[in-house]
């Protein structure tokens, strides 16, 4: 028996979460500093990201935007990303979406 309480037991756990809390809120900070620094505007920004130019970013044009900012994720934390970042329900960004996650309009 190690002779630790359960709370004990569960306080490196904690911790673990609350630094990695920390760690996310800084990357998703340094993410949007980024992101706002490639164009004065978010619909700039917006319409840099829509190659297709059809008014939404798909996943693919997503990635490709967020490694032209050399923006280091992987693909499986760039698609959470877009997950987050996209209230809609169908799986692209629109402006409006880009835009709460920039400036919380």
């Amino acid at each position: 028996m190690s002779g630790l309480t359960g709370r004990e037991k569960m306080a490196p756990k904690t911790e673990s979460r609350k630094h990695q809390r920390q760690r996310t809120e800084q990357e998703m900070q340094q993410l949007k500093d980024k992101i706002k620094a490639s164009a004065p505007e978010v619909l700039d920004v917006f319409n840099q990201m829509d190659k297709a130019g059809n008014g939404v970013v798909t996943r693919h044009e997503f990635r490709v935007a967020l490694n032209d900012l050399d923006i280091k994720m992987s693909k499986k934390e760039k698609d959470n990303l877009l997950s987050m970042i996209e209230t809609h329900g169908d799986d692209v960004l629109h402006a409006d979406e880009l835009d709460q996650f920039l400036n919380g309009a």
